[in-house]
């Protein structure tokens, strides 16, 4: 057998994979395409000049473009007639327009399925309410038209949402009666946990010996280290022994020994301290003396606050925990996914809708050194306190652990917005006859306009989304954060077998995932969360009953208001599973359907009976958090009798049948 030599054989093998790529119908990654030209290259625009600032800029036919740069701040841009957009493998470019159109066989793509994008990409757009729209698509716009591909894969870094695993205590305060307790007041605190250990101890020293000596056996017999907080009123000096005021002195006070009739003294030493390291202060005038001392300490969970006040006939000790706390999660591996710098929220676990907090991820200590590691593998610092206790437990065989979820997705889409009352920002909108949509791993915030139509996300009239509905594949909205939205997260309407997968919504105004005329079947909700929805401006269920009645509704028109909802579904036949309502308003589920579809849908005619229709499929959701967590009870009427357009609400019940409308086919 002939030898070749090593060198000989690495260039065989070199070769194979050679010819390999070379046979491959397309590179893995899409801005690997060498037909692709630079957005930076003169010889790419026609004009063979750079789209400048405010430019109208088209990608059409036999165009292949790269970006690879943040261009000019344009006024449009237009993918159309074959034209590609590919977005380059550079980290921090920002495409500011205000709009882009997609259409006519046009692409836009960044990444890919098999090529995550995991650089920082930011799609801005621009534009006020008043200036001049685009029909059906409006201002402040991404759109695909008739023939349109919209291609946006983010790699996701860890969860899009998981829980707690434990419980995330509140701040802890405790403040002691304001009158009485004359004599030595004590608490003490564990200074490694932050943890009380005594509230309050009071011992009457002025009466009672056998109190003195209770209360010097007390601080003798804490462990060294423990913090120890005093407030001595009334009178507290007239049994005080040799022994007690030693024992004061272990927890470093330099004053005790002054202490005389109706002395105010407060002190915040610490067990084992040198005498003069306590915080202290004490009073000995003959009218109502006071002293008062706080201190802040470190303590793993964050600071503490200890504040105390002592006062003739009156005493105040107060302890307040702020924390700045680590959470533990069910995934077990959390801390190397969400890095420091990462926004998250962990979601209400009380009767209060809008006790979901936000926070940055803090730095956890030094990743190569397990020694100095603060946080275990499942276990992620927060780098700022918690306002509200957040449940991390089951309780009688219940769920009741709070939803934490990230917030930031490397792709960015966002309005710029003209001020802080500004409530039209950008959105998405996907018309019939697009090619293929499929949006993961995209972060979406100051979204959707308080108007009809212009939502983050929406499909709107868009037919069957899937195979069977000509697209080359299955659509698909997942991965994907929406936050600081002014109408909605993701819109359905008039489309149909949409998959919607494991996204997560906070902070929206109006209902969130909408279903809207009630035409919309077999699409497929699959483990999304949705928190922090709160009124809206829309339609009449979407506002507050006060927004109702200034709004010119009688006190008999308002029954639709004050009907706000995490999940709005308008028709039985769709799939809905395993999602959280982590907080609304109002509802969180509600499933309402109007006896037709209603709206732009209302041309499918008499013949669809969606109060009649059985249900599909709805399992495995949770709700909770909202004013009512699940409602299957009302419907929608579609000839407005009140100032809106449409969408009141009529009594009614689901009445599920065989052959609808046949009563006689009781399903």
């Amino acid at each position: 057998m002939m030898k070749l030599p090593c060198v000989a054989l690495l260039l065989l093998f070199y070769h194979h994979l050679v010819l390999v790529h070379s046979n491959s119908s397309s590179p893995l990654c899409p801005y690997e395409d060498d037909t692709l030209t630079p957005w930076s290259d003169v010889t790419t625009w026609s004009s063979s000049s750079l789209p400048a600032l405010h430019d109208d800029v088209i990608i059409g036919a036999g165009m292949r473009v790269l970006l690879d740069v943040s261009p000019p701040n344009l006024h449009s841009l237009t993918i159309k007639d074959g034209g590609v957009l590919v977005w380059g493998d550079v980290d921090g470019l920002e495409l500011v327009s205000s709009y882009i159109l997609i259409k006519t066989n046009g692409s836009f793509i960044i990444g890919s399925e098999q090529c995550k994008f995991s650089k920082k990409a930011t799609l801005t757009f621009t534009g006020s309410h008043g200036d001049s729209v685009v029909p059906i698509f409006g201002f402040k716009f991404l759109g695909v038209a008739a023939g349109g591909t919209l291609e946006l894969h983010g790699e996701l870094s860890g969860p899009a949402w998981t829980k707690l695993s434990s419980t995330l205590q509140g701040p802890t305060s405790v403040t002691a009666p304001t009158y009485g307790g004359r004599g030595m007041n004590v608490m003490t605190i564990d200074p490694q946990t932050g943890h009380l250990l005594h509230p309050l101890i009071t011992y009457d020293t002025h009466a009672n010996p056998d109190a003195t000596t209770a209360f010097t056996s007390f601080i003798n017999g804490l462990p060294v280290g423990t913090i120890v907080t005093i407030v001595a009123v009334d009178e507290a000096a007239y049994t005080l022994n040799e022994a007690a005021l030693v024992a004061c002195e272990s927890i470093g006070s330099a004053l005790i020994r002054q202490i005389k009739y109706r002395s105010a003294w407060a002190i915040i030493g610490e067990k084992g301290a040198t005498i003069g390291s306590a915080i202290e202060d004490m009073k000995n005038e003959t009218s109502r003396p006071s002293s008062l001392v706080t201190r802040v300490i470190d303590i793993p969970a964050g600071q503490a606050t200890i504040y105390a006040q002592a006062q003739q006939y009156s005493r105040i000790l107060n302890y307040t925990v702020t924390s700045i706390p680590k959470i533990t999660t069910i995934d077990p591996n959390v801390r190397n996914k969400w890095k420091a710098g990462t926004n998250i929220i962990v979601t209400s676990t009380d009767f209060s809708y809008d006790h979901t907090e936000q926070f940055i991820v803090a730095d956890c200590g030094n990743d190569d050194d397990d020694d100095d590691d603060e946080c275990g593998p499942n276990e992620v610092k927060l780098s700022s306190p918690n306002k509200y206790t957040h449940w991390g437990e089951f309780e009688h065989e219940v769920d009741e652990r709070a939803e934490v979820a990230s917030l930031d997705r490397p792709i960015v889409i966002r309005g710029r917005m003209a001020s802080t009352n500004d409530m039209f920002g950008a959105h998405i909108k996907i018309l019939k006859d697009f090619k293929e949509v499929h949006i993961e791993g995209v972060e979406f915030y100051d979204v959707g306009q308080p108007i009809v139509g212009q939502y983050p996300i929406h499909f709107h009239m868009a037919g069957r989304t899937d195979k069977k509905g000509g697209h080359p594949s299955d659509s698909y909205v997942k991965d994907c954060s929406i936050h600081q939205s002014y109408s909605r997260c993701i819109t359905i309407h008039g489309s149909h077998n949409l998959l919607v997968q494991n996204n997560v919504a906070y902070d929206i105004m109006g209902h969130c995932y909408f279903l809207e005329d009630g035409s919309e079947t077999g699409n497929i909700l699959d483990s999304n969360l949705g928190a922090y929805v709160r009124y809206g401006h829309v339609l009449p269920t979407d506002k507050s009953l006060q927004q109702c009645l200034n709004e010119g509704y009688t006190a008999t028109d308002v029954n639709p208001c004050d009907g706000v909802s995490v999940f709005w579904v308008t028709h039985p036949n769709n799939t809905i599973i395993n999602n959280v309502a982590a907080g609304s308003v109002n509802i969180g589920f509600w499933n309402l359907y109007p006896e037709h579809p209603t709206g732009d849908s209302r041309k499918m005619g008499a013949n669809v009976w969606n109060r009649y229709i059985p249900l599909g499929t709805f399992r495995n959701n949770s709700a909770h958090s909202s004013e009512r967590c699940m409602m299957m009870d009302e419907g929608i009427l579609d000839t407005p009798t009140i100032p809106s357009t449409h969408l009141t609400i009529p009594e009614f019940r689901s009445r599920p049948h065989v052959v609808p409308p046949d009563l006689h086919s009781a399903h």
